[in-house]
């Protein structure tokens, strides 16, 4: 008897211990990122002079050196408030990748910022935009943590949201920190050391046209900020060769517009898009004719019967085809 209430003890402490470490499993802690195969920029600065500045990088404001640390080659700015601009046409479509140090004296912070060509008219590299994406990766103002703030620009609401607030996420301190954004099918993740932090919808209002980068920091500080900044390397931005989400044979709603593209109002060119299936369209008359027009693939949302949800997001290519009755 005493051995059948000495196992059921031992059986319902492990029941209690196993329900206690359960863990909830979904995409925050199985996703992974996905680089983009068609680069559009990359720079590791391993091939740069230590002093050197890296041709294509317009300075807005401050000044920076190629500086070595940890055995590698980083952008260091030289002054407070040094700002970055570089023009990049993106496609709907990319990734955008780089590393960081943050110093710990005085709230070293990296900023990344990408533009459309209004954002640029609006206000050169401002403080705090205007742009499409915000992104902060800090130190923290307590010395055990570095932490992300992510916002992104909503047109239909004309304003920012924030995504990650400063301090809902925490990260190792004094070590270098990988940063990815992934950008597919109308939606971003953020990605910080390969965990992804951030998943939310990102449709800009207009194409993107640059990536900039302001090194900031706390004031107040006896060392210079040239001893205590935040550093940068290892940019990589690239663009998908398929679209995500559309494989390979499925059924895809699509609109068909007699005429080509360049007829249309604000279409844009679809990635790489497959069809592979027979076509049917009336034909007047009975006679074999050909027909020019602009397949459009209607982007729905995951409910596509609700009214306040219904998106349509036309993406161009041009479509001939020869037809017969």
């Amino acid at each position: 008897m005493r051995y059948r209430i000495v196992c059921r003890m031992l059986l319902l402490g492990w029941l209690v211990a196993g329900y206690g470490y359960a863990q909830i499993r979904g995409g925050a802690e199985t996703a992974q990122f996905e680089s983009g195969d068609m680069v559009l920029y990359q720079e590791d600065l391993s091939g740069t002079p230590i002093g050197a500045q890296v041709e294509g990088w317009e300075i807005v404001r401050g000044s920076y050196e190629v500086a070595e640390f940890l055995d590698r080659r980083w952008f260091r700015p030289l002054e407070r408030d040094t700002r970055i601009l570089r023009s990049l046409a993106f496609p709907q479509d990319f990734s955008v990748e780089f590393t960081t140090y943050l110093s710990a004296e005085a709230g070293a912070h990296l900023k990344l910022f990408l533009y459309t060509a209004r954002d640029l008219e609006r206000e050169r590299m401002g403080p705090d935009g205007p742009s499409q994406v915000y992104l902060i990766v800090g130190r923290g103002y307590h010395p055990d943590h570095d932490f992300v703030h992510l916002r992104v620009y909503d047109p239909a609401q004309r304003r920012y949201q924030d995504v990650v607030t400063p301090g809902s996420y925490k990260f190792t301190p004094n070590q270098p920190h990988q940063i990815a954004l992934q950008v597919r099918g109308g939606q971003l993740m953020l990605f910080v050391d390969g965990t992804r932090v951030a998943l939310t919808s990102f449709r800009p209002e207009a194409p993107l046209v640059a990536v900039g980068f302001i090194f900031d920091a706390g004031s107040g500080h006896e060392l210079p900020y040239k001893d205590r900044p935040a550093l940068l390397d290892g940019i990589r931005i690239a663009g998908y060769s398929r679209p995500v989400g559309r494989a390979t044979g499925g059924v895809f709603p699509y609109w068909f517009f007699p005429g080509q593209q360049e007829t249309l109002p604000r279409l844009q060119a679809a990635q790489s898009q497959t069809l592979n299936s027979s076509m049917a369209l009336d034909v007047v008359g009975g006679e074999r004719r050909t027909v020019e027009g602009t397949l459009v693939p209607i982007d729905l949302p995951a409910n596509p019967f609700a009214p306040d949800e219904v998106r349509v997001r036309a993406e161009g290519q041009a479509w001939r085809s020869s037809c017969s009755s």
